[in-house]
């Protein structure tokens, strides 16, 4: 029963985290681990104050759990499709705290509820608690997994109806030893909840909140008089849910009219299917006069990469130039199906195998392994708005923004090949700033020469080269300038977002008469080296993206809104959400205090060091898993990989390590001990050495590079799942009725270690926190070890 609990709750967490990135802005969808961990804390918390719970009748209170749990899923959610859209006011940047905590605060239900029901059975079993926490933790893997193999074929809806089937498949297990009417009330309810899974997706109508792009576009269309879109194609994805929709208005102008379709991931990110008319030299405005085309002005008949595949703008401006190949890495597997499948002859370029070929694979991990250069490497617009599953406010696409990522992509060059990133806004001086950072990093000293800058309307981008660009090359693009009227092409959609793909164009660097002192005073700064500086002078994200800081989306949001706005949303989000989470959290490991005091006889010390083991543990346990969650996204290649091989492995391996505590016959000192030196060997190999280890295999195949993922990662979980059970064991054997308040107060840290990631990986980065959640363990264990002593002597070990 534990098992399946675990299983069924991860599983749902999971997909849960996805549902909030489709539904709400990434700002409130990072606080899905912290509410996970703020409800199994709470479960823990009601059994310390009753413990009462799990003295009588415990099978029958664990079924009755567990019916409660299938129904408070179906419940939440059902609740969550209705109201997720109010967080969000339509039409401007503004999100209501008070419309947050309304839509999520019944969000933690299920998790007190499955919080609860763990708390219990390693209550009544902590003479075994090693045996225990293995299988739940063991549980907590396979969901993992279940929920990124069942995304893509079953989507959110049936998986969130197939954990309220679990819930009463649990029900009936536990139900089983009682016998009696319990047995059949779970029987029931296991046969209406299979019932209901076929329409779960009429019960959980999950909608994007009213900024995103595809609910403008059904306000555009209604506005006009049209029909409003059609959903042709649904698929949930572990990078987000691709939606193919097709509009009331049936053409743009490219410059000829052309049919089109929108796809959309998470109902924000958006990009163009354009219809193939099968005539030579078809989208001249928009592949030659836009800059989509700038690269190609400067090279005739390239070997192309385009980085984010999307609905196929570059492949399609790559085949305007005659391209003598085209290599498309695309991030989501189930837009690549798409496109390739049923859009496949609408598109046109899927069909040009000779020139084209697609691939599934997450663009840095394409960099790093494949041995081809290329004339042009084209990245134009790539984002999703999509949150890794780890949290932290890291999203699908980050890891494509950084000056390392940068670094690979000019490894890939031709001696005179050029790498182009087209991005939206103001953001052409951000991204020169990464690639000096990747051009420095390759001995360059002045990487201005090797930068070119441009802007049409709301889009800017840059074109970087291995060598200074010439005379001759500056003056050809200049000619791009020439033009001062709009072109014929005409895409609604974009227009109204402020893309005018018809607008002139214009060279920020390197300027002309008409170069603005803006930009001058920018680049006059990145030859002395400080670019940085001028960033932070201009209000642009000044913590230039590394690897181990991949944060220019979030930079990227907050220096829009802080230039538009007198105060800043996002911030004010954040701020608040994370305080009173943390807040609450804190609260109720204080809560218990004066009831354990009165009902124990353990001493203020004991509930000192108690209170200070687990908090050290859950909140640096999470310390741990993001930092390692982040060190191998890159190395395994794709969002799903990652989340499921790295959690999995992390899951598995501290379950292992829990079983061997019951095993190994040392004293609970030596124990704690060992486990603490082996955690710093492999914790600290991986926060300085991990890249090393990893850059030789780039090369595997994706189930080849999961694999070493998953072996690397395994010495760190083993050892971390030392902790827990040794540390509740050595509890139960100084006051039993400290158990269920140890628990909680390891939910509760685990809350504010997932909050902490944020702020500590934004201002220090990701090794920091390795660094931090050693330390964290250090402590843990200077605190527990008299204890472990004493309960040594005691037992004669």
């Amino acid at each position: 029963g534990l098992t399946l609990v675990s299983t069924l709750t991860l599983t749902y967490e999971v997909i849960q985290i996805r549902i909030f990135s489709y539904a709400l802005q990434p700002v409130v969808a990072f606080m899905a681990i912290a509410i996970a961990m703020l409800g199994f804390g709470a479960g823990a918390t009601l059994l310390t104050l009753r413990p009462d719970i799990s003295r009588t009748g415990t099978h029958r209170r664990l079924s009755i759990l567990s019916l409660c749990l299938a129904a408070s899923i179906l419940l939440v959610n059902v609740f969550f499709a209705h109201t997720s859209s109010r967080v969000m006011e339509p039409g401007v940047v503004n999100i209501s705290p008070l419309w947050v905590g309304f839509v999520l605060l019944p969000c933690v239900l299920p998790y007190f509820l499955a919080g609860l029901i763990t708390a219990v059975i390693l209550e009544r079993g902590v003479e075994r608690i090693g045996t225990l926490y293995f299988w739940n933790l063991l549980g907590s893997a396979a969901g993992c997994v279940l929920a990124i193999v069942l995304l893509r074929p079953l989507g959110a809806e049936i998986i969130v109806g197939l954990a309220a089937t679990g819930a009463t498949v649990a029900g009936l297990v536990f139900a089983w030893p009682e016998g009696g009417r319990l047995r059949w009330i779970a029987a029931g309810a296991v046969a209406g909840s299979l019932v209901l899974v076929p329409f779960s997706p009429r019960l959980l109508l999950f909608q994007p909140d009213t900024n995103e792009a595809v609910m403008k576009l059904t306000q555009w269309d209604l506005a006009e008089g049209r029909p409003g879109p059609v959903r042709e194609f649904t698929q949930w994805d572990p990078v987000g849910r691709i939606d193919v929709i097709k509009h009331g208005r049936k053409h743009i102008f490219v410059s000829e009219p052309t049919e089109f379709r929108t796809v959309t991931i998470d109902g924000g990110a958006m990009t163009l299917v354009v219809k193939d008319p099968r005539k030579p030299g078809w989208g001249k405005a928009l592949f030659e006069q836009s800059t989509y085309g700038a690269a190609y002005h400067l090279r005739k008949n390239p070997d192309v990469l385009v980085i984010g595949v999307g609905g196929g703008s570059d492949i399609n401006t790559a085949l305007y130039w005659n391209a003598k190949s085209v290599t498309g890495a695309e991030i989501s597997l189930s837009t690549l199906r798409a496109l390739t499948g049923p859009y496949a002859a609408f598109a046109g370029w899927p069909e040009r195998t000779d020139v084209v070929e697609v691939i599934h694979i997450d663009g840095r991990a394409i960099a790093k392994s494949t041995d081809r250069t290329f004339d042009i490497i084209q990245m134009s617009g790539v984002d999703t708005f999509t949150m890794h599953s780890a949290g932290s406010m890291v999203l699908a696409e980050d890891y494509l923004y950084t000056t390392d990522a940068f670094g690979d992509f000019i490894s890939l060059l031709e001696p005179d090949g050029i790498l182009q990133v087209i991005r939206f806004g103001d953001e052409a001086l951000s991204l020169s700033a990464i690639a000096a950072g990747a051009l420095r990093s390759r001995g360059i000293e002045h990487p201005e020469r090797h930068i070119v800058a441009l802007q049409q309307n709301w889009l800017s981008g840059i074109l970087v080269k291995r060598e200074p660009f010439t005379a001759g090359e500056i003056e050809t693009l200049r000619r791009m300038e020439d033009r001062k009227l709009p072109t014929g092409v005409v895409i609604p959609h974009y227009d109204e977002a402020g893309i005018k793909l018809s607008a002139p164009i214009k060279i920020l660097h390197p300027g002309g008469k008409k170069q603005s002192r803006r930009d001058s005073d920018f680049f006059d700064a990145m030859a002395q080296g400080r670019e940085s500086e001028a960033l932070m002078k201009l209000k642009l994200p000044f913590i230039v993206p590394t690897d181990d800081r991949p944060y220019y989306m979030l930079g990227s949001w907050m220096s829009l809104l802080q230039r538009k706005l007198a105060r800043n949303p996002l911030i004010d989000l954040i701020i608040t959400s994370t305080l009173v989470t943390a807040s609450a959290a804190l609260l109720l490991i204080l809560l218990p205090v004066a009831w354990v005091r009165r009902k124990s006889d353990a001493s203020a010390g004991t509930m000192a060091g108690v209170v200070l083991y687990f908090f050290s543990l859950g909140a640096c346990f999470m310390l741990f898993e993001v930092g390692l969650i982040h060190r191998t996204i890159v190395f395994v290649g794709t969002p799903g990989a990652s989340v499921s091989v790295v959690l999995a492995s992390i899951l598995v391996s501290s379950g292992i390590g829990a079983r061997v505590t019951d095993i190994v016959r040392w004293s609970a000192a030596r124990k704690i001990g060992a486990a603490l030196a082996g955690l710093l060997a492999v914790g600290l190999f991986h926060a300085f050495f991990a890249g090393a280890l990893f850059e030789p295999l780039y090369g595997l195949p994706v189930w080849q590079r999961s694999i070493v993922a998953a072996l690397a990662l395994a010495p760190v979980g083993f050892f971390m799942g030392w902790f827990f059970p040794l540390g509740l064991g050595i509890t139960a054997s100084r006051a039993a009725s400290l158990v269920p308040w140890a628990i909680a107060v390891n939910g509760f840290a685990s809350v504010i270690g997932s909050l902490a990631t944020l702020p500590l990986s934004l201002a220090f980065g990701f090794r920091t926190l390795f660094v931090l959640a050693a330390l964290g363990y250090v402590v843990a264990v200077a605190v527990m070890m008299p204890m472990a002593l004493s309960a040594s002597k005691r037992s004669g070990d």
